[in-house]
């Protein structure tokens, strides 16, 4: 069946709606959620959310900036509970998720969880939740970008290939019981 993610960025409620708008659950975690994303990582049969965001409110208001503390990537079941969390960067930067996305980027039929944020890093993380893969893309260091760079096309190609003629990606078979 299909059905919608919603995230309340103000209270870091997720909602899973179906596609009449009825809210089927609403699961809450501790952050500010800037980017969500949904798939069966664990090979469990059953749907995970993964969201991206910080601890506290960003500061938009006050500075014109979005600096907020520590930003954590969390995944969660559909009963809401904690399967893990993964903090990105560290005290030098703390930029907001800019995109989250998961796929199989090795092609050996393991799903990971790609992610970028405002300041240029990418990461890639295990379905358990830990970091495989991190580069920040104004290094200048090619070499780096070399041994991901086709998993990626690869990745965007596919995103082309099944994207619907409305622009958007199909979602079947997410596991919901």
């Amino acid at each position: 069946s299909i059905v919608y993610l919603f995230a309340n960025s103000v209270n870091g409620d997720i909602n899973i709606l179906e596609p009449s708008g009825k809210i089927i659950r609403s699961l809450k975690i501790p952050i500010y959620v800037k980017k969500l994303a949904a798939a069966d990582i664990d090979g469990d049969g059953l749907l995970e959310i993964i969201a991206a965001g910080a601890l506290s409110k960003p500061d938009e208001e006050k500075s014109g900036k979005v600096l907020p503390d520590e930003i954590y990537v969390y995944a969660v079941a559909l009963d809401g509970s904690e399967k893990w969390k993964y903090l990105i960067g560290d005290e030098r930067y703390k930029y907001v998720p800019s995109m989250i996305e998961i796929a199989d980027m090795g092609g050996a039929g393991v799903k990971e969880i790609v992610l970028s944020d405002t300041s240029g890093h990418m990461y890639i993380l295990d379905k358990d939740g830990d970091l495989k893969w991190h580069h920040y893309l104004e290094t200048g260091e090619r070499e780096a970008a070399v041994e991901v760079y086709p998993r990626l096309r690869r990745f965007a190609e596919y995103l082309a290939s099944i994207r619907k003629p409305d622009g958007l990606l199909p979602v079947e078979d997410l596991g919901l019981p």
